[in-house]
């Protein structure tokens, strides 16, 4: 089974911690790829993991490589999350995480997946309100946890770090984990 994980800042890098953790338990049933275009910013450290100040400028997707070489979590591939989204990359696998910080890129990215019957997690984080659904329709265009950044724009000028991507990491594993053993999921997981 090949799985992608679309964006490892807060969400997503957590999400590759946990889901190494599901490997050295004895979950093997998976190749992890992962796709980001960022660079790692000082102002946003504290909340990522796997990173450290030296990673400062440095592209994400790089890091985690040189961090989890054995797992063969990416192919040193760096493409653009709007690519992705305009079909210039590639979506296909068995599984993604949409672990993305822009809504319009959320958007045509879950349009490709539903099309193509991919079987996804839309993990979205706002401070410390979370939500990760299989189910993204329903929450697509009501204002419902529009998700830019994994903390509120305040929380950052206060210098406060609340947690909710650390949870969106650990429901989205568990929702991976009973996708790998043929066990059924809620449509979604909402904390606010």
């Amino acid at each position: 089974m090949e799985a992608k994980i679309i964006g490892v800042g807060g969400i997503g890098s957590w999400l590759v911690d946990e889901l190494t953790r599901l490997s050295e338990a004895g979950v093997h049933d998976y190749m992890l790829t992962v796709y980001d275009d960022d660079l790692i910013e000082c102002k946003n450290i504290k909340q990522l993991q796997n990173y450290s100040l030296e990673d400062i400028g440095r592209p994400k997707v790089l890091s985690l490589c040189e961090r989890y070489p054995v797992l063969g979590i990416c192919e040193r591939a760096f493409p653009a999350e709007d690519d992705l989204a305009e079909g210039k990359g590639d979506l296909k696998a068995d599984f993604v995480f949409l672990c993305v910080d822009n809504d319009n890129t959320r958007a045509k990215m879950i349009k490709e997946l539903e099309a193509t019957r991919t079987p996804y997690l839309d993990c979205r984080a706002s401070g410390r309100r979370v939500l990760v659904t299989s189910n993204s329709q329903k929450f697509t265009d009501e204002g419902d946890l529009v998700s830019y950044s994994c903390q509120e724009e305040i929380d950052n000028e206060r210098g406060h770090l609340q947690l909710g991507f650390k949870i969106a990491a650990i429901v989205a594993s568990q929702m991976f984990l009973n996708h790998i053993r043929g066990h059924e999921n809620q449509t979604f997981f909402k904390v606010i």
